[in-house]
């Protein structure tokens, strides 16, 4: 994908705050078409109203998604589908973190239901359009928390052992490991689309908003104040992956810095020696059985 987004169509999940808003002002600001998919609707309203006047763009618009919904995602889906034409990138960057124990609609553990499985199922969904368009691109907004590899195969939603953060690493790692798997999928399936892993570093966000740890919470805040870069910095690693033109598909893109908490963004080699085919492979398999979301690769669940 180029730099010229002029009259592109693009996705961004969570985009009325956070990150989102971040990668979508900028977004707005190069005149691309921008989708804000949200749960708040009415919020997600004031958001595009202050970047239309912000960006002099009146082809931002809101539309309802709620990623702890099946349903909700297809219908999502659908009506994107009948409304726009073409879909030149989509940005996979709604989450949640460390939230109470519970369930979403679909009875999967929330943080691995809304942050992966939910992001599989809108992606699988929006393939076609994906496909049919040139040099199109899907970015999949992971965390350093992935950085610890883990995938609990045998626990997966947490029923017999739930820890907040063990879970939102997990949720996280899933990003990682899709991002990456779907790239190789397209590749040897001859497809133009590009698939991109990021992270933003540590970054001060509302992520936290939706759960209830408070004790830590905190710990994260205080980490947060003493550690994380601006948002807006934060969202440089999300736009080189969605722009640059030196990605290829496959990267995983962050900030550069010994710990790679904030930074300038780089393609990171860290990426190839987190991913892990095996545990990809069987994720794809298990996100398509779940979801119930198939992907057209003949090859997509060796």
């Amino acid at each position: 994908m180029c730099n010229k987004l002029n009259g592109k169509t693009v996705i961004v999940t969570g985009g009325s705050s956070g990150l989102g808003l971040e990668t979508a002002r900028t977004l707005a600001a190069q005149q691309a078409n921008v989708i804000i998919a949200v749960r708040n609707v009415a919020k997600g309203k004031e958001v595009v109203g202050q970047l239309q006047a912000n960006t002099r763009n009146s082809q931002i618009e809101v539309m309802h998604l709620n990623l702890a919904s099946l349903k909700s995602v297809k219908d999502f889906s659908d009506a994107f589908h009948k409304r726009y034409e073409s879909l030149s990138l989509l940005i996979n960057n709604a989450g949640v973190m460390m939230p109470p124990y519970q369930f979403t609609e679909d009875q999967f553990e929330l943080q691995f239901g809304v942050n992966h499985l939910g992001h599989f199922a809108l992606t699988g969904h929006l393939l076609p359009m994906l496909k049919e368009c040139p040099h199109a691109r899907v970015v999949t907004v992971s965390s350093l928390a992935a950085h610890k590899k883990s995938m609990f195969f045998e626990d997966l939603q947490g029923e017999k052992s739930y820890r907040p953060f063990q879970y939102y690493r997990q949720s996280k790692y899933a990003n990682l490991l899709f991002a990456l798997r779907l790239q190789k999928l397209f590749k040897e399936n001859n497809w133009s689309v590009k698939s991109v892993a990021c992270h933003p570093g540590i970054t001060k966000s509302n992520l936290l908003s939706r759960g209830e740890e408070r004790a830590a919470k905190g710990l994260i805040y205080s980490l947060q104040e003493r550690f994380a870069q601006s948002t807006q910095k934060g969202a440089q690693s999300i736009l080189y992956a969605a722009l640059d033109s030196s990605i290829q598909g496959g990267e995983y893109v962050g900030p550069q810095s010994k710990r790679r908490r904030k930074g300038d963004p780089f393609i990171d080699p860290i990426g190839e020696e987190l991913y892990d085919e095996m545990s990809a492979s069987r994720l794809f398999k298990l996100s398509e059985k779940l979801t119930g979301v198939y992907y057209p690769f003949s090859n997509s669940n060796a």
